[in-house]
């Protein structure tokens, strides 16, 4: 009986080293190789479908080595001490793992900042009404948190009957999906989610014209420095 347990044991703990060794691996791998919106789900991928993969062949492998060298009973003390030191490593290996830490991501290389410009497009009567003092401000936001940039009104453009709103961002990694907001005198006017496909070389083309639900208009570009 002891030969059973200590082989269903030892293919346990196989199963859980391996699933916490390579959930985490693809999953890291796989995010940093995927772009736009697809994060996460690829990121799910690996720790739900790769990583239980492996955890099953850990488990009919572990259990087997274990059981055929069990075949010697004197075997049996030493083995057991083995399966049990591997699980207190494996354990301290996937807290390890699993620690939260902070990657800053720099996509467009190191010391590299490009502007992320926004422009929203007004009826050209609603910024006229607006007082000299009133504030327009853009905000991105995300599970990382969220970064404002103040609408430049010296810089408005008045373009058959609209009134064009710039404003820009410094970032260091691509936009990628995130949740924009339109604040008026710290009043959220609107929201609208704007999708960034990652690109290592952008061009400095403005995206088509997305509307948003107030009448107002969206547009957004990546400018690199020197261009």
């Amino acid at each position: 009986m002891s030969r059973i347990l200590l082989s269903g044991f030892g293919g346990l703990v196989t199963a859980f080293a391996l699933w916490g060794l390579f959930a985490v691996w693809s999953a890291s791998i796989l995010v940093r190789t995927s772009s736009g919106t697809r994060e996460d789900s690829v990121g799910m991928t690996g720790a739900f479908v790769i990583g239980p993969m492996t955890a099953m062949t850990g488990l009919a492998g572990g259990s087997y080595l274990i059981w055929t060298t069990l075949a010697d009973a004197a075997r049996t003390g030493s083995v057991a001490l083995s399966v049990v030191g591997a699980l207190v490593v494996a354990a301290i290996g996937l807290v390890y793992l699993l620690s939260p830490t902070l990657v800053q991501r720099e996509d467009f290389g190191p010391g590299v900042r490009p502007d992320f410009e926004i422009e929203v497009r007004f009826p050209s009567s609603e910024i006229e009404r607006l007082d000299t003092n009133a504030r327009i401000a853009y905000q991105l936001r995300s599970a990382e948190g969220t970064v404002e940039a103040e609408g430049r009104r010296e810089r408005i453009r008045h373009e058959e009957g609209h009134a064009i709103v710039p404003a820009s961002f410094r970032i260091r990694e691509f936009p990628r999906c995130k949740l924009f907001a339109l604040m008026m005198n710290e009043r959220q006017r609107v929201t609208a989610t704007i999708d960034v496909e990652s690109d290592p070389n952008p061009q400095p083309t403005w995206s088509d014209w997305q509307p948003l639900n107030t009448g107002l208009q969206l547009r957004h570009r990546i400018v690199m420095p020197g261009r």
